[in-house]
């Protein structure tokens, strides 16, 4: 009995341990020339803090990502207006910039603020 049980765990964290590596592998990769990293605030350059306090006021920040669409840089910035997120984005020297005029697309990623 003392066998069978010892087996069956060696067989369980063996499949687990295959799981986890088979996972990474899956996961696809973004298209070339974009991305979405996840960033703090102490890591935004100093233009970028000053527009995202401006625009925050006393709210608190819900996520930040530094994207990039093609030739495009930018900070997404979500804002948590409790209930009503607002997200705005904003180039590498502060300046607040449309979503569209980005590209930035995805339910996710839309707000009342542009």
């Amino acid at each position: 009995m003392r066998k069978s049980n010892t087996l069956k765990w060696i067989i369980t964290a063996s499949m687990s341990v295959g799981l986890a590596a088979a996972v990474p592998a899956i996961a696809k990769d973004p298209p070339k020339g974009e991305q979405d990293k996840e960033l703090r605030y102490a890591e935004l350059p100093e233009a970028v803090k000053k527009t995202v306090n401006e625009q925050r006021g006393k709210h608190e920040l819900k996520m930040i990502q530094f994207v990039e669409r093609g030739e495009r840089k930018f900070y997404r910035v979500t804002i948590n207006e409790k209930g009503n997120d607002k997200v705005i984005r904003v180039d590498e020297g502060g300046k607040l910039i449309d979503e569209k005029e980005v590209k930035d697309r995805g339910p996710e990623r839309q707000g009342k603020g542009k």
